[in-house]
């Protein structure tokens, strides 16, 4: 389901990252509240992580676009519906609705088992 939580700035390195740990890739998931495509795509990305056994390879963040459209165009997000793969505090690869479904797997098969 879609989080309401408090969202950290996506583009800054997870906690430890500066002390030389590996840090997880970071998925920032942009929705729209109200949005049946935004609940659909929220749910294929959980089928496709829970089916390859990827729970744990990412940071999940979700990010409301109406509550804070100002994430978005760092990241080159154009539309209020998109995934962003951020490695290494650089975006590795974008999606945006109407193809996040389609094209999520194959966008992140680098890093699914």
């Amino acid at each position: 389901m879609i989080s309401y939580a408090k969202v950290a700035d996506p583009a800054r390195p997870a906690q430890g990252a500066d002390r030389g740990q590996s840090s997880k890739p970071t998925l920032v998931f942009f929705y729209l509240p109200a949005s049946g495509g935004s609940r659909r795509a929220d749910g294929f990305l959980a089928q496709v992580l829970r089916r390859r056994r990827n729970h744990n390879t990412f940071t999940l963040q979700r990010v409301n676009y109406e509550a804070r459209p100002e994430l978005a165009a760092p990241l080159g997000v154009e539309s209020a519906q998109a995934i962003v793969a951020i490695e290494e505090r650089r975006v590795r690869a974008t999606l945006e609705w109407p193809g996040v479904c389609a094209g999520l797997p194959a966008a992140l098969a680098p890093w699914l088992k």
